[in-house]
């Protein structure tokens, strides 16, 4: 069987012609050296483990079959790409389907959800921010009020007192003009 130079498009008769002529009942090699698994039945595939995780490859390689387009379909598949000397950064992908969840899906997951909820927590805070600046909008309202109504009280204590003294002069104008008539200093009325 012809290995692939490169990762290539994977049908029963790939581009450059390496697997032309193969029927898709046909063992099709995906990438790599001599192929770690061997398919169960003739119509499945074979993927080549890496020296990372040869476990990942042989477990993908149970599953992977040809559809009837001669495309590569997987059933539950887990299909693992990881780098030979993984760093900080460069570490594996995995891409996952239907009853194979991994961690890393979880863990993307449950950083969604995280992302999510911390979203809402500072939509909460944002709304809780205004609330305050509105409560504070309203206390200095009210301080305002209560002073409009301290001076509202004062002027009225003010106009009370006028009028009192107003009423007083009156009294005082009337009894000044009773004792002038009494004196003969004016004509009574």
């Amino acid at each position: 069987m012809t290995i692939p130079v490169s990762y290539e498009q994977v049908t029963t008769n790939s581009p450059d012609g390496a697997q032309l002529g193969k029927s898709s009942t046909e063992k099709i090699a995906l990438w790599g050296a001599t192929p770690a698994a061997q398919p169960s039945g003739a119509a499945q595939g074979v993927v080549s483990a890496t020296a990372v995780n040869p476990a990942a490859a042989t477990a993908a390689a149970s599953s992977l079959t040809s559809a009837a387009t001669d495309a590569v379909s997987l059933v539950a598949p887990v299909i693992t790409w990881s780098s030979n000397t993984p760093t900080a950064g460069d570490g594996a992908i995995t891409i996952s389907d239907g009853a194979s969840v991994t961690a890393a899906e979880t863990g993307l997951w449950m950083q969604e959800a995280y992302l999510s909820f911390t979203q809402a927590n500072a939509d909460l805070d944002n709304h809780k921010a205004k609330i305050d600046a509105n409560v504070v909008d309203v206390a200095d309202q009210k301080q305002e009020i209560d002073k409009l109504v301290t001076d509202y009280g004062l002027g009225r204590a003010q106009i009370v007192k006028l009028v009192t003294d107003v009423a007083a002069l009156i009294v005082l104008t009337n009894k000044l003009r009773a004792d002038l008539v009494t004196l003969g200093g004016i004509a009574g009325a």
